[in-house]
């Protein structure tokens, strides 16, 4: 147990500064996880858990060097494809209600954010009994009229655009 003048002293001296390490724990964070090798997440990884929380301002030194190793393993990051482009922005080209004719095929295109490819967009339609799906934005629309949807995923970011079309 630690003597009065010890705790005394302890709280004379207050806590280190822990905002560099909490900022570069943000960057950690916000990665697109993604984009990068699984080894050099690791690195970042262990070193947020490295972080020692709780030390006073005698050793700042040593929590500076934790928001170091952060920012140094943040810098480290090895992309899985270099100069990949995220999608951020998905777009069907075709109109919201938008006729089309039954017993044809339809070929759907998507417009993405500049620099994105469009490196596996899956398809989906949510009725098979009016439509079906060939792959490659390819349509079958089958022998019924009515309201089909038609959806665009990209299945990296999740993102995705729905569009409303009506079979007649």
């Amino acid at each position: 147990m630690p003597s009065e003048a010890q705790v005394a002293f302890d709280s004379i001296l207050g806590p280190a500064d822990y905002s560099e390490v909490n900022a570069a724990i943000l960057e950690a964070e916000s990665l697109n996880r993604a984009l990068y090798t699984e080894d050099s997440l690791d690195a970042v990884d262990e070193a947020v858990s490295a972080v020692v929380w709780g030390l006073d301002i005698t050793q700042q030194l040593v929590v500076d060097s934790f928001a170091e190793a952060i920012y140094t393993a943040i810098g480290g990051l090895v992309e899985i494809n270099p100069g990949y482009v995220p999608i951020t922005y998905i777009s069907i080209n075709a109109t919201p209600l938008m006729s089309i004719p039954r017993n044809s095929i339809q070929t759907f295109t998507v417009t993405l954010n500049p620099g994105a490819l469009d490196d596996g967009i899956v398809w989906t339609v949510n009725n098979s009994t009016f439509a079906t799906v060939k792959g490659g934005g390819v349509i079958v629309i089958l022998n019924k009229t009515g309201m089909l949807i038609l959806t665009a995923t990209d299945p990296v970011s999740g993102l995705f655009c729905i569009m409303p079309l009506m079979v007649v």
